[in-house]
């Protein structure tokens, strides 16, 4: 069972490691910075928090304490969240690349 919330965390990492991949390509080839690219791409904001969730939920059950549980548990609704206002703006149409 370890083996496969240890997989959980590491695919969230690499979906987060590639969407920011992603982001800077198209900020570098248009020459715009790579906030604005976050700011204008939705699609790309729900897969860095699904990536982000993903990571905090297998984080979070790895943990011993208590605490470290709370803090990745609220790492984790805080990334459904986000993600959930990205799909709300890409479903209405807000962005470049929806």
């Amino acid at each position: 069972m370890p083996g496969l919330i240890s997989s959980i965390w590491i695919i969230g990492l690499a979906v987060l490691l590639a969407g920011l991949g992603i982001c800077e390509w198209i900020a570098s080839s248009r020459q715009h910075s790579l906030r604005r690219v976050l700011a204008e791409t939705p699609a790309l904001q729900l897969g860095l928090a699904g990536g982000l969730a993903l990571t905090s939920l297998g984080a979070g059950v790895l943990c011993t304490h208590w605490w470290e549980r709370v803090l990745w548990g609220a790492l984790a609704v805080l990334a459904v969240g986000d993600g959930w206002r990205s799909w709300w703006d890409c479903w209405r149409g807000r962005g470049a690349l929806c």
